[in-house]
């Protein structure tokens, strides 16, 4: 619960376990393949100039977002992309950030290996930060930190691009519970497609 006085102990099957299932089913998958058929390279995903342009449109109503910053940078097995907007909910100053890392490789064997131990680190590290007062959840995909007061940070792999994404909102009032909900629809939004094709709308767009 949300209005948890005490750190919870995370929700997972153990992150070295995780990871030893992807490279397991990993290595299975390589040693079907002919000695003589070289892998093929996969290339990072061409991520969006502004990666603010994937808030859906009623959600940035509802938080009042503006302000947007974005910015872009790619290189032959990395791209990153940012986003940083401002808002307000119930009265209370909002900060919203994104964060979206697409990985390139020789193969995706290599890639889900990659994926996955970066994950594992950053939700090591996001576990690391909790303060007694906040619940860390962990997933075998995903991590998430709440703090009673609103704010919340959630990472999360992103199958489509070969990388994860992070939804970050800074945050100090009411209704905490409904700021960790658009926390979770747009991780959603970011890391279940490829940004920019298909992306749901959601909140009153009234």
């Amino acid at each position: 619960m949300l209005a948890t006085t005490r750190r919870t102990a995370p929700r997972r099957t153990t992150t070295g376990c995780s990871i030893g299932v992807l490279v397991a089913a990993s290595l299975l998958a390589a040693g079907c393949a002919s000695e003589d058929e070289a892998p093929e390279t996969i290339p990072v995903s061409a991520l969006p100039e502004d990666l603010c342009s994937v808030v859906p449109a009623g959600l940035a109503k509802d938080l009042a977002l503006g302000s947007p910053t974005a910015q872009t940078t790619q290189d032959d097995d990395r791209a990153l992309a940012t986003c940083s907007m401002q808002g307000t909910y119930l009265g209370s100053d909002l900060t919203l950030e994104l964060r979206l890392v697409s990985l390139g490789g020789d193969d995706g064997a290599a890639l889900r290996t990659a994926m996955t131990h970066e994950i594992a680190g950053a939700c090591e590290m996001l576990e690391s930060r909790a303060e007694d007062d906040q619940v860390f959840e962990q997933g075998e995909t995903d991590c998430e930190l709440r703090d009673p007061r609103g704010s919340v940070v959630r990472t999360a792999q992103a199958i489509p691009v070969y990388g994860w994404g992070s939804v970050i909102i800074d945050y100090d009032g009411e209704n905490a519970a409904a700021v960790a909900a658009y926390a979770t629809f747009l991780s959603g939004s970011l890391t279940l497609s490829v940004p920019g094709e298909g992306i749901p709308d959601a909140g009153n767009d009234d």
